[in-house]
């Protein structure tokens, strides 16, 4: 999917912009009502932005999948090193592939830009 070597995919200018959004609704209360920030420009861009990013990790959970599935019949799945999506395709739990892009989606936002975000909401509350 090209995400890591090429930074300037859709995907990432998405996700990007839904978490500038998510800042901007955080600091300009006149924006936290939903009401109010379903009026803007703002709401618009953020749901295509929001779309574009599951449309982009469903591609993947299913591709992902795919090769599970391939794999698994091959007998295939013995390499110590698995990726996050493998280890949860061979749980007892069967996840649907929303509950696989939630998590992915978790995983993704939490590496970006956590410390700063955190320090930056803990003075705004102080």
């Amino acid at each position: 999917m090209d995400v890591q070597e090429k930074p300037d995919t859709p995907y990432l200018r998405a996700r990007q912009t839904v978490m500038t959004i998510l800042n901007m609704r955080f600091f300009k209360v006149w924006l936290q009502p939903d009401f109010l920030f379903n009026l803007t420009s703002y709401a618009k861009e953020h749901d295509e932005s929001i779309k574009l990013t599951h449309k982009f990790t469903d591609e993947v959970v299913k591709k992902k999948r795919m090769e599970y599935e391939k794999n698994k019949h091959n007998n295939n799945t013995d390499s110590k090193m698995k990726a996050v999506l493998d280890l949860l395709f061979g749980r007892e739990i069967e996840f649907t592939d929303e509950q696989l892009r939630e998590h992915i989606d978790s995983i993704t936002i939490a590496g970006n830009d956590t410390t700063a975000l955190t320090i930056a909401y803990t003075l705004m509350l102080l």
